[in-house]
């Protein structure tokens, strides 16, 4: 069994949007733990976190939401720390359901590009 350890409310840098897009947000996961490893002292009282498991499935096959928005960050910095966040909200509509592989992977919603406040054009290109 892994477990999805997920950010339940954004993170915001307001001072800087290259820092901002590095935070976590809601539905971005944190981590992902198999089974008998322990989100530790303080990820139990911590607040921001939600924990889901998904029975039969291992830290390997649910990697993808850890992976990083893909692209080169010399040329854009917006990228964002993750490309895939889990959908909570219709996670919870749908009544928090027990999660096989394939309904965890169902939540997988891919990221918004972020366009740089400081370049004209489309996003992630360089003038």
């Amino acid at each position: 069994m892994a477990r999805l350890v997920i950010r339940n409310r954004d993170k915001v840098n307001t001072d800087c949007p290259y820092l901002d897009a590095q935070c976590t947000k809601r539905g971005f996961v944190v981590d992902i733990l198999n089974d008998g490893q322990s989100v530790g002292k303080v990820g139990e009282t911590y607040d921001g976190w939600t924990v889901v498991e998904v029975p039969g499935a291992t830290r390997e096959q649910l990697s993808a939401y850890l992976a990083a928005e893909p692209g080169d960050r010399l040329q854009n910095r917006m990228l964002q720390r993750r490309a895939f966040w889990f959908d909570l909200d219709a996670w919870g509509i749908a009544g928090k359901p027990a999660l096989s592989l394939m309904i965890a992977l169902g939540f997988k919603r891919a990221v918004t590009p972020k366009q740089d406040p400081n370049v004209l054009g489309d996003a992630g290109s360089v003038l």
